[in-house]
C-alpha cells in the first residue's frame, strides 16, 4: 500500500538544520541520515538535485557536502573515501584538506581538482570513514529532491550489482514480484538470483525461491522456506547477484499530496 508522503525537509543545508512538516508540493526537498558504525559502509544516494524542470543528478559535492565527523586530508589515504563501482572496477574519491579544492572530494587520478562526477538517485558507493567505529558512530546527512516519477528502472546486469532504491524510503524486497522483471529464481543459493545485505562486517545472503512454500519469494540462505523480511534500507545500498540481465522496476511508494 501507498502511503501518503511526510518527509524531513531541509531548512538549512549548510548546517543540516531541519524542520518536519507536511509537504503539500510536487517539488519535495528532503534528507536520509546515515549512520557510520564501522570504517566501511554501503551507502546510497535516494535524491534527485534540487531545481526546477527537468530531473537533473546530484554531484559528489551535492551528495555529500562536508560535515562534522568527515575526516579531510592531503592523500587518499589520510581522508574519508567514496568509492564508486564502475564496471567491474572502483573510481576513488577524497575529502581534500589542502589546495584549491580543500574541502571537496576529489578523484584520486586528479587531486587538485574539484570533482564534478554525477551521482544520480539510486547510485550506490562504499563510504570509508577514518573516524566511524560501533563505540564512536558518524552521522552524515544526504539530501536532495525527492522524485515523483510514477516509476522508475534500473538495469541490473549478469553478475555482480551493487543497488539502491532512487526514492528516499527502505524498500521492501517481497513486496514486489521478482520473477516478473525477470530474476533468476531457483532452489538453493547457487542456482538463482542473490542479494547480500552487509551487517556489521559480515554479509547475510538471501536467494529468490522457486520451490516449496517461498517459492517466487525472497529467502535466507539459512532458512530456505521462509520467506524473509528483506529490506534495502533508505540510504544504504546491498550486492545483487543476477544469473542474467533485466530491467529493475520500482513504482513510487508514496502519493504526492
Amino acid at each position: 500500500m501507498k502511503k501518503t508522503l511526510a518527509i524531513m525537509t531541509v531548512v538549512a543545508l549548510s548546517g543540516c538544520a531541519m524542520a518536519q512538516q507536511e509537504v503539500n508540493s510536487a517539488n519535495i526537498v528532503g534528507y536520509t541520515k546515515i549512520t557510520l558504525t564501522a570504517k566501511e559502509t554501503l551507502v546510497a544516494v535516494n535524491f534527485d538535485k534540487i531545481g526546477e524542470g527537468a530531473v537533473a543528478n546530484l554531484t559528489i559535492q551535492d551528495a555529500f557536502p562536508i560535515q562534522d565527523g568527515m575526516k579531510s586530508g592531503s592523500s587518499v589515504g589520510a581522508a574519508d573515501q567514496i568509492q564508486v563501482r564502475a564496471g567491474g572496477t572502483y573510481v576513488t574519491y577524497f575529502l581534500a584538506s589542502v589546495g584549491p579544492a580543500a574541502g571537496k572530494w576529489v578523484a584520486q587520478s586528479a587531486p587538485t581538482v574539484v570533482s564534478s562526477a554525477p551521482l544520480p538517485a539510486g547510485s550506490a558507493a562504499w563510504y570509508i570513514s577514518l573516524d566511524a567505529s560501533a563505540s564512536t558512530p558518524v552521522e552524515i546527512n544526504v539530501a536532495g529532491q525527492v522524485g515523483t516519477d510514477a516509476t522508475r528502472t534500473r538495469d541490473i546486469k549478469a553478475g555482480l550489482n551493487l543497488i539502491a532504491n532512487p526514492y528516499p524510503v527502505d524498500y521492501v524486497v517481497n513486496d514486489h514480484n521478482w520473477g516478473a522483471m525477470g530474476a533468476t529464481s531457483g532452489s538453493s543459493v547457487g542456482t538463482a538470483d542473490q542479494i547480500q545485505v552487509r551487517v556489521g562486517g559480515t554479509y547475510v545472503t538471501y536467494f529468490l525461491a522457486s520451490v516449496g512454500p517461498a517459492a517466487g519469494k525472497w529467502v535466507a540462505q539459512s532458512a530456505p522456506t521462509v520467506v524473509a523480511p528483506v529490506i534495502i534500507p533508505a540510504g544504504k545500498s546491498v550486492w545483487y547477484i543476477a544469473g542474467n540481465d533485466f530491467t529493475w522496476e520500482l513504482e513510487r511508494p508514496f502519493d504526492i499530496p
